[in-house]
């Protein structure tokens, strides 16, 4: 197996998605609590951020490509963020129960995603770098060859 091959994750295997899964079994579980009037509003957007937040995890873990893995993490991070804030709005509105873990575990998972945003961040600058580096050298040649100054 190569080196490039050795560094892609098993989504099966990820435990950031399996507490991303375990968060939103978590909210499913939880929207049968939800009043009937706001089956259409609250209900709705967070099964919608729900699904997104799989989705893009899922995305961002899957990625193979490095020129767009900072996206990939950055859009997945949004989605957190989103479903937690809603959650918790839908708490406070005394829609569904707070459970103050299940806001922990949505920092948790935050956090995890922000490890990776990072080294998104990272492996985008080193990319640049060495691009950077590659242009120069093939610039200073031109201007070798041609002569200029």
């Amino acid at each position: 197996m190569s080196t490039a091959a050795k560094k892609l994750r098993d989504l099966d295997k990820d435990p950031l998605i399996e507490e991303a899964f375990s968060l939103a079994e978590h909210v499913y579980s939880k929207l049968a609590d939800m009043p009937d009037d706001e089956k259409w509003y609250s209900e709705a957007k967070l099964r919608s951020l729900t699904v997104d937040l799989l989705a893009t995890l899922a995305q961002a873990l899957g990625n193979a490509s490095p020129s767009t893995t900072e996206f990939d993490w950055a859009q997945a991070r949004k989605y957190a963020f989103a479903l937690k804030t809603l959650y918790r709005f839908t708490c406070r509105q005394k829609f569904i129960e707070l459970e103050p873990q299940t806001m922990v575990r949505f920092t948790g998972l935050i956090k995890q995603i922000d490890a990776e945003v990072i080294k998104a961040y990272d492996q985008t600058a080193k990319k640049d770098k060495k691009d950077i580096e590659l242009w120069e050298k093939k610039y200073w040649l031109w201007k070798e060859t041609n002569h200029e100054d």
